[in-house]
């Protein structure tokens, strides 16, 4: 079964962003690992919910840094309409600001927080590349846990303190309860799609899902780029070096 994810680059482009804004405010409201008691997530984001979008131009999805997201009323009466699962609730954005609005001070539309539920699945190890610390500057002092967060098949499958660096990643479902979009255990901070609801999102023009999602199988964590980039230009400085003489 192919999943996707969003693409961690680049998500500016066409389609405005969100920060929240002030007055924020959160409760302590704790998700466990089911199988060893960790938090996974500690608290939720309750009203009054503000944002400021990026740019008056107000796509149907929009995302802020971490992967969160907000939807639009579109999108909110077409997922009703759709038999897809996954959303647990739609909850009002009370205010919506704009960055860089037009001199007509276009509206937005009406913009929902969406809670999701959470899959029974795990990293699919055959299709998941972690990897080593060595390469993530968050994990670069770290070392396999030995006294602190625990191993768990669940939700740390990796054993590490921290979020491992991924380059490409499966998803192996536990049960037969199917998402279409969803978090799933060592990845609660990001969201997920089955094919069923990339489909859906394409056929009814969803906008900012074009080009803005990938399958799980080809995501690079920001980390891996970055260190990708970073090889390739000291290779090219290296080369014309080379070139001028200056190396041997």
């Amino acid at each position: 079964m192919q999943f996707y994810t969003l693409d961690n680059m680049n998500y500016d482009r066409f389609y405005a962003l969100f920060d929240s804004i002030e007055p924020y405010n959160d409760v302590e409201d704790p998700v466990l690992c089911p199988e060893c008691g960790r938090i996974l997530i500690w608290r939720k984001w309750i009203e009054p919910r503000c944002v400021k979008l990026s740019k008056p131009l107000f796509g149907d999805v929009a995302l802020n840094l971490v992967d969160n997201m907000i939807v639009s009323q579109r999108f909110k009466n077409l997922y009703e309409q759709s038999g897809l699962k996954g959303i647990k609730s739609f909850n009002p954005i009370d205010k919506v600001l704009v960055s860089r609005n037009a001199k007509k001070q276009l509206i937005p539309p009406m913009y929902y927080h969406i809670e999701l539920e959470m899959a029974n699945a795990v990293y699919d190890l055959e299709k998941t590349v972690c990897l080593p610390a060595s390469y993530c500057k968050n994990r670069e002092s770290l070392e396999v846990t030995n006294g602190g967060i625990k191993r768990c098949s669940l939700c740390n499958p990796y054993n590490y303190d921290c979020v491992p660096t991924i380059k490409g990643f499966g998803i192996k479902y536990l049960d037969n309860n199917f998402l279409d979009i969803f978090h799933f255990y060592p990845r609660t901070r990001h969201v997920h799609f089955s094919q069923k609801f990339i489909d859906w999102a394409l056929e009814n023009n969803i906008t900012n899902f074009k080009g803005k999602i990938q399958k799980t199988e080809d995501y690079w964590h920001p980390d891996v780029r970055e260190m990708l980039e970073y090889q390739h230009k000291k290779e090219a400085e290296h080369i014309e070096r080379l070139k001028r003489g200056e190396e041997f």
